[in-house]
């Protein structure tokens, strides 16, 4: 629902690489500048746009809205969220029937290219503490890990079970083959 209407500070549909098999989308990420003024996951100003398209009632919406305000709102922003690179990749994702066949490692490597064309200096992602399967695919394309949040910083800082994320870097005036 994000995509489709416009909410998304974490990629938009115009951001994304898709790669196909046989017609069949297999593969996609977004790659976008971050906005500095607002790192949460989606403008809350498309919220009843993406209500709409729900179906979500008023009362719905509000504790959504509410929820997502107390985690993400206010003059104090997540700071595991904050912008870190010109170039951040998102959204990564492969279909389970289509992974172990190097797309991911392709998809990362047609997105960093996108980056360097508009070049920026540097791309960062992150990943989920515990997914060791993308954790391997970024660092065989050259990504470094610098910063980790673990699961109780989440707990600490908003209450919720989370097992953390581990930012990574790469220069994009290194290339890697």
């Amino acid at each position: 629902m994000e995509l489709r209407t416009d909410a998304s500070n974490w990629g938009n549909v115009s951001d994304f690489v898709v790669l196909e098999a046989q017609g069949k989308p297999m593969a996609a990420a977004a790659g976008y500048v971050p906005n500095p003024e607002d790192y949460g996951p989606l403008r809350l100003s498309c919220l009843d746009a993406i209500a709409q398209e729900l179906d979500w009632s008023t009362a719905t919406t509000a504790m959504f809205r509410d929820r997502y305000l107390g985690l993400f709102g206010g003059d104090v922003k997540p700071f595991f969220l904050t912008p870190y690179a010109p170039w951040i990749i998102e959204n990564v994702a492969v279909l389970p029937e289509a992974r172990g066949r190097g797309l991911g490692k392709a998809l990362l490597k047609a997105v960093l290219e996108e980056g360097r064309t508009q070049e920026h200096s540097h791309a960062g992602i992150m990943v989920i503490n515990g997914n060791d399967r993308a954790r391997h695919t970024y660092e065989s394309v050259g990504f470094k890990p610098y910063q980790t949040f673990y699961a109780d910083y989440f707990s600490e800082q908003f209450n919720i079970e989370f097992p953390g994320v581990t930012k990574f870097g790469l220069n994009l005036s290194i290339s890697r083959e």
